[in-house]
């Protein structure tokens, strides 16, 4: 629970809270809808295993994690570094996914 409740606050930390759209409240919202969506179908026990809606609510509240509040054409023309990185392709999924990855690697 310790290590759960550290990683909440440091996803938390990293959204930004002046991003008008992709901040923490974003990601929150982002988070109840699929929980609501899990709770409300069959899909816990039909389809899915506790593993994997822990895998979706984790995705679900990291999906814009450390989001810049720009576009990837953006971060493109302006050669980002995180442009260069991941060339050019899926530039802020490919972040928001290794950011996230390195956070539960913590």
């Amino acid at each position: 629970k310790r290590k759960f409740d550290h990683f909440l606050l440091d996803v938390m930390n990293l959204y930004n809270p002046t991003n008008p759209f992709h901040n923490f409240y974003h990601a929150f919202s982002v988070l109840h809808v699929t929980f609501m969506i899990i709770s409300t179908t069959d899909a816990l026990g039909q389809v899915l295993n506790l593993h994997d809606i822990f895998s979706m609510l984790v995705a679900a509240i990291c999906h814009d994690v450390d989001h810049p509040g720009v576009s990837n054409s953006y971060l493109i023309k302006t050669k980002d570094e995180r442009a260069l990185m991941y060339n050019d392709i899926s530039v802020l999924e490919n972040y928001h996914a290794a950011t996230t990855f390195r956070l539960l690697s913590n």
